[in-house]
Parts: structure tokens; sequence; C-alpha cells
């Protein structure tokens, strides 16, 4: 019985590893999520290039909640006169998206 108990805490506490997306994963959940439509890599369209968020938010410790809150809730006049609706993604594709971004050189 104590083997069993045993047993049953060690598999309890075993965390299972969330797979990581790779950049091309990550690139094609902006197509999909319709991001392309209103962003571009380096042109302005309706909302900022992925390259002008990464340069503003370059050096900023809070630049993940700060983008993560934009995607979650919304946001408007952060670039001239844009808003941007809130969008529905999960966290953990959210977060992939920000942190593609954030990697991206100018």
């Amino acid at each position: 019985m104590m083997w069993i108990l045993f047993l049953l805490f060690i598999f309890s506490c075993n965390k299972k590893e969330e797979k990581v997306l790779t950049y091309q994963e990550v690139k094609a959940l902006f197509k999909e999520r319709g991001c392309t439509n209103c962003h571009d890599m380096r042109r302005n369209l309706v909302g900022p290039p992925f390259v002008s968020i990464a340069q503003r938010y370059k050096n900023n410790k809070d630049a993940e909640k700060i983008l993560f809150k934009s995607l979650k809730d919304g946001s408007c006049n952060k670039w001239v006169n844009d808003c941007m609706p809130k969008q529905n993604l999960d966290k953990k594709e959210a977060k992939a998206m920000i942190r593609w971004i954030l990697n991206l050189e100018p």
C-alpha cells in the first residue's frame, strides 16, 4: 500500500512540459490569427510594423506584460490614431507571439 501512495505522489509531482512553439509555428500564428491583415514586418499598414514594436519595447522590462495587455484588452492611440481590438488568443500563443516580436532586430 505504501508503494502505491509513493508512486502516486511521484507521478503527481511531475509537470508536463509545455511544447515550445518553433519560429515557423509562431510566424504562421500571425497569419492564422489575422495579425498580418494590419501588421507587416517592416511597412506601416493599419498598425505599426513588427520591427517598430520590437524597437519601441526593446529596453522595457515590462514589455511582455504591456503587449499582453494590449492583445487581451485591445489598445488605442499608442501609434498615432490607430486602435487594435482585443484579440482572442490563448495565453501560450500570445506569449509566444510577443516573444517573437521582441526578438526581432530592426
